[in-house]
This record gives structure tokens, sequence and C-alpha cells, in this order.
């Protein structure tokens, strides 16, 4: 776009369909126009009765039975976030450092990751193939 700061492509929607059939869509930009990314992101998890939505450090819940109603503002419910003594890096660094002294395993490890980098992988493969690709699990 000539009023992106980008030369190349700056935005992306992925579409992965999981083994157990449940569908998750990813869009990402680092030039939107308009809208407040933060570090944090916005996440929309649907669920069969109900939706979650984190944004801007905001967890806000809304629960119905009819997939035809989407739900309304006036009817989600805001989630208290837990008061934590340490956040962000901080708070990664630290509870590394515990797990570490009481020789025990981090909470997440770089084998975490590896689905995720596999996942970005198989879009880049994806986009240059014009086709849909299959994610070979070697992450797991």
């Amino acid at each position: 776009m000539p009023w992106s700061q980008f030369t190349g492509d700056a935005s992306a929607v992925c579409l992965f369909t999981m083994e157990n059939g449940a569908r998750v869509v990813y869009t990402a930009s680092w030039h939107p126009r308009g809208q407040l990314t933060d570090w944090n992101c916005l996440w929309r998890v649907e669920c069969e009765r109900g939706y979650l939505v984190l944004d801007r450090d905001e967890v806000r819940v809304y629960e119905g039975d009819d997939p035809h109603r989407p739900g309304c503002a006036d009817k989600e419910q805001t989630v208290a976030l837990v008061d934590m003594q340490r956040s962000d890096q901080a708070a990664v660094l630290t509870s590394f450092a515990d797990a570490v002294r009481a020789g025990r395993p981090t909470p997440t490890t770089a084998r975490d990751n590896l689905r995720s980098i596999e996942m970005v992988f198989a879009a880049v493969e994806a986009v240059t193939a014009g086709s849909a690709v299959t994610l070979s699990g070697r992450g797991r």
C-alpha cells in the first residue's frame, strides 16, 4: 500500500483447522490504520455457548446458547484480572529463575513454541503454493 511504511507484505489472514475440527482464524497487521494493536493483541474466542474477548488487558465474556444472536455489550461480563506481583517480562524471568533454583521445569519451554513456528512456516508455504498445507506434527 502506498500509505504503509512497509515495502512488503505487512498483513496476514490465516485459517487453521485443528485435528478435532476446531478452526482458528488468525489476522494480523503491522500497520493497521485507525486501530491500536498493543503487544497483547486482541483475542476473540468464539465457543459453542458464547465468546470471550481479551483487548487491552480487559477480559469480557458473553454467554448465550443461540448461535444466531451474537450477543451485545450490555450483556457482556467483565472478568477481573488476577493481581500479580510482577507482569510482562519481569514475571516471565522471575518464573524462569524460580524454576531453575527449584530444579523443576519452567511453565513454558521452547518446545511449546515449535508448533507455532511450524504454523508460521506452513502459512508462508501455503501462500507460495497457493493451496492449503497440512502440518507434519514434527513440533509435538
